[in-house]
């Protein structure tokens, strides 16, 4: 069942995240925040109360850009742009169910905000690219979903002044 993160939901994510990305995971305050002031901007997939995957995202309007990002990632029409997404299975290539379950919640909220597209950035380092760990493949599963990327028109993440972090934006059209 899907359903907004709340505050209660809050330690269960954090602790998805950090199990596949450590320290770089997102923090307790940052999900906190988010949770607090935008809780729209969360969906949470469970199984009754355990969390299977979450995803946090933005809803942009033509001309804007994603927070912390740099680079050639400026929306043109409106835009339900991820920035966080994490399952236990986290692009597993024997097992990306949990995945496909959590993307399709986001692709069904993005329609009903009216978005035209759907982006996801992810580091042209992914620590779960096919390249970096052959039994996962983040890239191949966006792929798979009908998502599209440039390799020409990079974008970067930089989640604090001192850290910049090249990513493939890997785009679909609703």
């Amino acid at each position: 069942m899907f359903r907004k993160l709340s505050l209660k939901d809050i330690e269960q994510a954090v602790e998805l995240d950090a199990l596949w990305f450590g320290e770089n995971g997102v923090t307790h305050r940052e999900l906190e925040k988010l949770v607090t002031t935008v809780p729209s901007n969360t969906i949470g997939l469970f199984d009754t109360e355990t969390l299977l995957g979450f995803a946090a995202f933005e809803i942009l309007p033509p001309g804007e850009r994603p927070k912390n990002y740099t680079g050639f990632c400026i929306v043109n029409d409106k835009t339900l742009f991820i920035q966080q997404f994490t399952t236990q299975s986290n692009y597993k290539k024997s097992d990306s169910h949990l995945d496909s379950q959590l993307l399709t919640g986001i692709e069904k909220i993005a329609s009903e905000n009216h978005c035209l597209e759907i982006w996801e950035a992810l580091s042209i380092e992914h620590p779960y690219s096919a390249a970096k760990n052959p039994d996962f493949d983040a890239f191949g599963f966006y792929d798979r979903q009908g998502y599209t990327v440039d390799e020409s028109a990079m974008a970067a993440w930089e989640p604090n002044e001192t850290l910049k972090i090249p990513c493939f934006v890997f785009r679909k059209v609703l």
